[in-house]
């Protein structure tokens, strides 16, 4: 919420976001949703969450970090789901 919350206090748009970042635009939007099951590998979830909190004027490193516990709780449940519980 807090992402969308600068994104759109700076008056950008997602695809201006994308523009600067790099980022395909569904992949900013699963982030803001926070829909842990449409992103790819952590490493690279760390990373745009990192350049989208830069680009809207936060420190990167620290909503990173604050995102990635969200994501990585988010993320046990559904490798728990796919792998663990389907033997």
């Amino acid at each position: 919420a807090r992402l969308r919350h600068f994104r759109i206090r700076g008056g950008m748009e997602i695809e201006d976001i994308s523009r600067v970042t790099k980022i395909s635009p569904n992949y900013l939007r699963y982030i803001e949703e926070e829909r842990f099951a449409d992103l790819p590998a952590p490493v690279y979830v760390r990373g745009f969450v990192t350049a989208y909190a830069n680009c809207v004027g936060l420190e990167g490193k620290y909503v990173a970090a604050s995102y990635m516990k969200r994501f990585d709780q988010g993320s046990r449940g559904r490798r728990k789901g796919r792998f663990f519980e389907s033997r």
